[in-house]
């Protein structure tokens, strides 16, 4: 399904995203975390901020195949068009 047609509706997986955020975020920054697995702070910048450009791109790439696939026409004899077999998995 598309994030774009679906929409974010389902709590469940809300709630488990958020709690894997939450995680993250404790375990990159509460002390007692650095001190136990004997890691050093984690400056913000470097905690994910470069990544942000990449997933947005990761996205639009993943919503652009889901759009050419419903959207294609499929061939004169029947068969999908050559871009959703070569793109459906």
């Amino acid at each position: 399904m598309s994030f774009l047609t679906q929409g974010i509706g389902n709590t469940f997986m809300l709630f488990a995203i958020t709690t894997e955020v939450m995680l993250i975020v404790i375990a990159g920054y509460f002390q007692p975390f650095n001190t136990a697995f004997g890691t050093r702070d984690n400056v913000f910048k470097h905690f994910g901020i470069p990544v942000i450009p990449f997933a947005i791109l990761q996205l639009v790439i993943d919503e652009t195949r889901k759009y050419l696939i419903r959207s294609l026409p499929k061939d004169k004899s029947g068969k999908p068009h050559w871009f959703e077999r070569a793109a459906l998995w």
